[in-house]
């Protein structure tokens, strides 16, 4: 995630070298995206500029809306809105992809009230990267922006 008109938002294929450039916002230490960002400028042997560690990802979109550095953030962090406040691109051939998954254990019976939890979460992922998508479809003629998405299983 950057500020508008930022440079490594303008459609071009972006390495791990290009973020390394720059002020980074990224997501608390304690969490499995910053395990894999750390991991890949470490195996990379860069040195990642980390300027804040955020628990929050609205934190985050604060903190890159004023222009303090770019964010890396999971695949449900930006919402439609988001797309005309930031540069959106993904990393997902850089970083580990967000998944979203509901564990049960195999010897018991998954009651209605798991299975209901289980239907209002796969619809509102679908719904959210259906909105997405509608919104991308109705402005691609006027902006030119990274595609975004993530597995549903």
């Amino acid at each position: 995630m950057t500020p508008l008109g930022h440079r490594l938002a303008d459609g071009r294929h972006i390495e791990l070298e290009d973020i390394a450039s720059w002020p980074l916002i990224l997501p608390d230490q304690a969490s499995l995206l910053r395990e894999s960002v750390d991991r890949a400028f470490k195996n990379q042997g860069l040195a990642a500029d980390v300027l804040l560690a955020v628990d929050d990802t609205e934190s985050m979109k604060r903190y890159v809306d004023i222009g303090m550095g770019i964010g890396i953030g999971n695949d449900f962090a930006p919402r439609v809105d988001d797309y005309q406040r930031f540069g959106v691109v993904r990393l997902d051939h850089l970083f580990l992809g967000s998944e979203i998954g509901v564990c049960t254990l195999k010897t018991k019976f998954a009651g209605q009230a798991v299975r209901n939890f289980v239907a209002i979460m796969s619809e509102q992922i679908r719904d959210h990267y259906g909105e997405v998508r509608s919104w991308k479809e109705e402005t691609k003629s006027r902006t030119a922006f990274a595609d975004v998405g993530a597995k549903i299983h």
